[in-house]
């Protein structure tokens, strides 16, 4: 899957990666978009579970 070869990478969405790039964040110490950011990261870490190379290439998509 898509999210074991960015695991390898060190390049995954982790759970407490803040998405402006200041550390880590988390329900206890969060930054600005830390609510917002929840929802979308969870759905690009579920296309990354679910989707691989073969499923990426046989939409036609650059890889």
């Amino acid at each position: 899957m898509v999210s074991d070869i960015l695991d390898v990478f060190n390049d995954s969405i982790k759970d407490e990666q803040c998405v402006l790039g200041i550390g880590f964040c988390n329900g206890m110490c969060k930054c600005a978009l830390h609510d917002q950011w929840m929802e979308p990261k969870l759905l690009l870490q579920k296309m990354f579970r679910e989707s691989s190379l073969e499923d990426i290439a046989g939409r036609g998509c650059k890889i």
